[in-house]
């Protein structure tokens, strides 16, 4: 006891020094730092959870936040004893990543939902199977419901849905059903709250879509009177959810058959650009025009790489044992999809079907790309500097990892 008594004294001593080293800055704090996070600054929200972070060094980088959606496809069938499929059932999945958990369940919770209003249908068609007599000729009843993303960055998610049906007599249905989420809250938008709050911008929108449908009006045999109808019409458009997305090239607004033109020219779709939009659309709802950058694209063994907090990656599991690589880069993709491969969230394998797109490759959490069991390959299509291009990761028979093309489409 007493050796412990004389012990404390000298201990209190030189903690009370390095307090005193620490608070006039002759000592610095210790601090640690992972390769792959980075000093950031939070840009247009106070909730650090939805912010777009960007960081810049020596104005030549601008990094944000990964936002990507994967929406794999899966199917329930109904087979006869005899091998005949009755019944197809063709639904999604649905991942969302962006900044924000309480977003990422909205909008999943949302869709999910969306995808089931018409369940009591599946069940209808389901339950006419049992009609099939064995050894006759059956026409397989089928319904699918598969969204698209058209638009994912910050600000907007869009995608388009089709929804088919076919019950055994006649055509099949065929609707589009489209649905815009607000990424910085996750809630569904109007038509018009996407409109600037200027006066003049609800008829300046109508008098820009009129525009393009006169444009294309022979082109999809619209009818004589189709205008009239559409300004009839257009303050109900502007409460609908359903009937426009935006797109990489702008607002598009969707005309079911018969609204404006005949069944043969099928759902049309007036795309109005974004150059004309401007003053009509919310200014935070524009996309952001991002510079010409150029940079090249690697593949590293994730033991080896040179990681710094400038290094915009994603990480690769290449083999089935589980080695891991990384696909770095010094410049930022866009729109970027995964056409052949897997990818996996949170240990789940997403499967390859899926449509994978983000706007950047660059995440403090990385997205782990993996390989088709039987093509050994990872085939991503991005845009970078503008321009499309596509490029192809091959396993080597050595086991080596190589970037076999980069090409501009």
């Amino acid at each position: 006891m007493r050796k412990i008594l004389y012990i404390l004294p000298p201990i209190a001593l030189v903690l009370c020094l390095v307090l005193v080293l620490l608070m006039t800055g002759t000592l610095p704090f210790f601090q640690t730092q992972s390769p792959a996070s980075s000093s950031q600054s939070t840009v247009g929200t106070s909730d650090p959870a939805s912010s777009v972070t960007t960081e810049a060094t020596g104005g030549s980088f601008v990094r944000q936040n990964m936002i990507s959606i994967s929406l794999p496809e899966m199917t329930n069938t109904v087979l006869s004893e005899d091998g005949v499929v009755l019944f197809r059932h063709t639904f999604q999945d649905v991942s969302l990543i962006s900044p924000n958990p309480r977003v990422n369940e909205a909008v999943t919770l949302d869709l999910l939902q969306r995808m089931d209003i018409n369940a009591s249908t599946i069940v209808e068609l389901e339950n006419m199977t049992q009609y099939y007599t064995p050894g006759t000729q059956w026409s397989t009843l089928y319904y699918e419901f598969l969204y698209s993303p058209t638009r994912i960055d910050s600000s907007v998610l869009s995608l388009i849905g089709a929804e088919s049906i076919y019950s055994g007599s006649g055509q099949a249905n065929n609707s589009i059903i489209c649905v815009n989420y607000y990424m910085p809250t996750g809630n569904v938008m109007t038509l018009a709250q996407v409109i600037s709050e200027e006066s003049g911008a609800q008829d300046a929108l109508l008098q820009a879509l009129l525009q393009v449908l006169a444009h294309n009006a022979t082109q999809w045999n619209l009818y004589e009177d189709y205008s009239e109808s559409v300004i009839r019409y257009f303050p109900s458009y502007l409460q609908q959810e359903s009937i426009w997305y935006f797109s990489p090239e702008g607002l598009n607004i969707c005309f079911a058959p018969y609204e404006i033109a005949p069944l043969s020219s099928g759902t049309v779709v007036a795309t109005i650009p974004y150059e004309d939009l401007v003053g009509i659309l919310r200014s935070d709802l524009l996309p952001v025009q991002y510079a010409p950058v150029t940079g090249s694209i690697q593949v590293a063994d994730l033991a080896t790489a040179p990681l710094d907090r400038y290094t915009y990656f994603a990480e690769c599991i290449l083999t089935a044992e589980g080695n891991n690589h990384l696909i770095t880069t010094n410049t930022i993709l866009y729109d970027v999809r995964l056409e052949l491969g897997f990818f996996e969230i949170d240990g789940s394998f997403i499967s390859s079907a899926t449509v994978f797109a983000a706007n950047s490759l660059c995440s403090d959490q990385a997205i782990r790309l993996c390989w088709t069991p039987d093509s050994q390959q990872i085939l991503l299509r991005c845009t970078t500097g503008g321009k499309p291009q596509s490029f192809l990761l091959t396993l080597d028979t050595d086991g080596k990892v190589s970037l076999q093309s980069i090409s501009a489409e």
